[in-house]
């Protein structure tokens, strides 16, 4: 009997060691199609991330390597994401002498303050920031106008006052929604008979420039808050008396900067 019972009793453990083999299939099995769907659903979040990423990032097109040339320059410890999805640099007075090719590549840049440095040129991938708005140059060493910005077609605000322009830059000539264009503080020399099609003018800023002439067209500039031309005595000894009337007739801007709409030396336009 007790014989009976140990084979029945061994019987016994073997089937519930094949019970529990198989219940741990099942969990096995059950977890894998969990694991599966999780994977899945991981992926897709993936995907809907790289979906919200700007292209450059989520092509892969801005690298490691990319971001580490950018913190070198400028200082910053930005990841690639950061950068690739930056909107705004701001690096005033860091005695910049260049910039990296790689700025090209921040295609959600809107604006870009590199004011009191000692920069000469732009690479010239700087056209493709196409949603570049704000654009600050001033108080830098540019003798000649950098053409790239000339294909910034969404630029709306351009400041090279105080570099060393020789001519006026009529690679802005087709910035068709420029509405603040600062050149002060140059030689630019006669401005062109053209600058009366940048309709969306808004401020235009001659001061100490070297100005020679400036053409009557400027009086299609309708938009037109302020015309600066102040301090060119030495060069500007007349003006179109159709620019003198514009000038006085332009709107008083009550912005609380204390400046006059149309500035002009003494003697330039009759009092």
């Amino acid at each position: 009997m007790w014989g009976f019972c140990k084979r029945k009793r061994g019987a016994s453990l073997i089937e519930m060691g094949l019970l529990i083999g198989l219940i741990a299939i099942v969990v096995l099995s059950a977890l894998g199609s969990v694991g599966g769907r999780l994977q899945d659903v991981f992926g897709r979040v993936e995907n809907q991330i790289g979906e919200n990423l700007p292209d450059n990032c989520a092509a892969g097109t801005f690298s490691e390597e990319d971001a580490e040339t950018l913190n070198t320059w400028s200082g910053f410890s930005y990841s690639v994401k950061q950068w690739c999805s930056t909107t705004e640099i701001a690096l005033v007075n860091k005695g910049l002498t260049s910039i990296p090719a790689e700025i090209s590549k921040l295609t959600q840049l809107q604006v870009l303050d590199l004011r009191r440095n000692s920069l000469t040129s732009l690479p010239s991938g700087i056209a493709d920031l196409t949603n570049l708005s704000v654009l600050y140059l001033n108080f830098n060493q540019f003798s000649t106008f950098p053409t790239a910005i000339s294909k910034l077609k969404n630029l709306q605000y351009l400041n090279l006052n105080s570099n060393n322009l020789t001519e006026f830059p009529t690679g802005v000539l087709g910035l068709s929604n420029l509405t603040s264009l600062l050149l002060s503080t140059n030689s630019l020399g006669d401005v062109p008979a053209e600058i009366g099609t940048m309709t969306s003018l808004e401020n235009l800023w001659l001061v100490n420039a070297g100005v020679r002439s400036v053409p009557v067209s400027v009086t299609n500039l309708t938009n037109l808050i302020y015309l600066r031309l102040d301090h060119n005595a030495a060069t500007l000894t007349s003006l179109d008396p159709a620019i003198c009337t514009f000038g006085k007739n332009l709107p008083n801007p009550a912005d609380g900067l204390g400046l006059a709409a149309f500035s002009y030396d003494t003697g330039v336009c009759p009092e």
